[in-house]
């Protein structure tokens, strides 16, 4: 085995020692990306609370983005062929709603309260009328 000089085993053990400190910040570097990752995926799911979580997902940036997408769609392929069984509204935007839902009969108040009756005795008439009605 050749001889090492002083020189160059001092060379070698600088080299030793960058690529050790060039390796602790690589790994210190991934750490924080996955940490980073982590928040965006967090952050994304909370932003598109309409996809499931579960295809919200990735290892990188454009990953994520591209899963957000594709939950997009899949979300609108599932609600394209599964239409809801009621029609939220056949109205016109901005149009009122009706004041008594269609089919339903006009609601009567068979309980007034008396104009000025506070406390204790619209309490009591409240218990009074709840008794009327359980007759």
């Amino acid at each position: 085995m050749p001889d090492i000089t002083d020189e160059e085993l001092t060379n070698l053990r600088a080299q030793a020692e960058a690529g050790q400190s060039a390796a602790a910040a690589l790994e210190q570097s991934q750490t924080t990306l996955a940490a980073a990752n982590e928040a965006l995926i967090a952050a994304s799911r909370a932003a598109n609370p309409t996809i499931p979580p579960a295809l919200i997902a990735g290892a990188t940036p454009e990953e994520i983005t591209t899963s957000i997408e594709a939950g997009r769609a899949t979300v609108q392929a599932v609600l394209d062929a599964n239409p809801p069984a009621h029609p939220a509204s056949s109205a016109p935007p901005g149009s009122a709603p009706p004041a008594v839902p269609a089919g339903a009969p006009p609601r009567a108040n068979t309980n007034e309260v008396p104009e000025g009756l506070r406390g204790a005795d619209r309490i009591a008439l409240g218990i009074e009328h709840a008794r009327e009605a359980a007759q």
